[in-house]
């Protein structure tokens, strides 16, 4: 770990990564393919992404009681609360991308 960041060298399906970088560069890893629609999240905040997009409903569950994202420039909500922050809703989380997850407990979601 160096200044608050740390190198890896190998990727995990289903977790989603920060990347620092000095300029713009793709990322490309064709070995970690999550071929399962199920993911394990703990209890508290998840940084995850999906094989697949996803779409508001998708993320509807008791145990999620938010779900962030940062997205072109602007952070994005989907809440199983009332929205009273005046944040953009999320419509689609498209395949891939990162996205945060507040779960009440461990669990196994399964993303249709």
């Amino acid at each position: 770990v160096e200044k608050g960041y740390s190198t890896f060298e190998t990727v995990e399906s289903s977790k989603a990564y920060w990347v620092l970088s000095s300029g713009s560069s793709v990322i490309e890893n064709k070995e970690c393919q999550n071929i399962s629609n199920e993911i394990a999240i703990k209890k508290g905040w998840n940084f995850i992404s999906s094989s697949k997009s996803l779409s508001a409903e998708d993320l509807e569950s008791e145990n999620i009681l938010h779900v962030w994202q940062y997205y072109d420039g602007n952070w994005r909500l989907q809440a199983n609360i009332e929205n009273s922050l005046h944040v953009d809703k999320i419509e689609k989380i498209y395949k891939e991308d990162g996205f945060w997850l507040y779960a009440k407990d461990d669990a196994h979601i399964t993303l249709n």
